[in-house]
């Protein structure tokens, strides 16, 4: 049987799945990236990745979350992957079996397969590429937060502004391929980031 959470962090606004283990990462106190990793996902980093657009291992949401928390397997899902903005795109049968996910609850097996077959689709998800963010969100999350996190919107393709601020999304110091051997806070990262409109960096209290 799988070891339960002692935590879980509540999931922020536009939140992505990727970010709320990294803040489970911060606070859990656990040194090793890669114990972290196998105690959340029960499984090494190889799909980390993936979890900055696609739910990973919810079938594990029972050992996560206390039931009376209210964080469901569908609110994971829709509002804090890239599922719902790529569900177009899909052929009909990932998009059925993942609809069915959503409504019926996560199967005993997990989505593991429809998970690899969704990145698979998804050629944005590639080395080389970084973690982006927005440095007026930034702001507004340390304010209101205390802390920052990465959110889901500048990670998709296509997106190079911000429609709350108007302002240039950027890329941070965090590179997908390095997820292989760290783990990147937002928190971490964006705090050693200045602003390049000339901005002073980021201030925590």
């Amino acid at each position: 049987m799988a070891q339960k959470l002692n935590f879980f962090p509540t999931p922020y606004p536009d939140e992505c799945f990727y970010s709320i283990f990294c803040r489970y990462y911060v606070r859990s106190g656990i040194s090793s990236p890669m114990a972290a990793t196998k105690l959340f996902f029960g499984c090494d980093r190889s799909l980390l990745v993936s979890t900055v657009y696609f739910p990973r291992k919810l079938e594990r949401l029972d050992y996560w979350v206390n039931p009376d928390s209210g964080i469901t397997g569908r609110q994971l899902i829709c509002e804090h992957t890239a599922y719902p903005y790529h569900s177009i795109s899909y052929v009909n049968d990932i998009y059925q079996q993942m609809e069915e996910a959503i409504q019926d609850g996560i199967p005993e097996n997990g989505i593991e397969n429809l998970i690899r077959r969704m990145v698979g689709k998804c050629k944005y998800v590639s080395a080389g590429q970084y973690l982006r963010y927005c440095p007026e969100c930034a702001k507004e999350d340390i304010k209101k937060y205390g802390e920052t996190y990465w959110h889901r919107l500048p990670q998709l393709p296509g997106v190079k502004i911000c429609p709350k601020h108007g302002c240039s999304v950027k890329n941070s110091s965090a590179p997908f391929e390095g997820m292989r051997v760290r783990i990147y806070p937002a928190s971490y990262i964006l705090r050693q980031m200045e602003d390049r409109t000339g901005c002073q960096k980021l201030q925590y209290k």
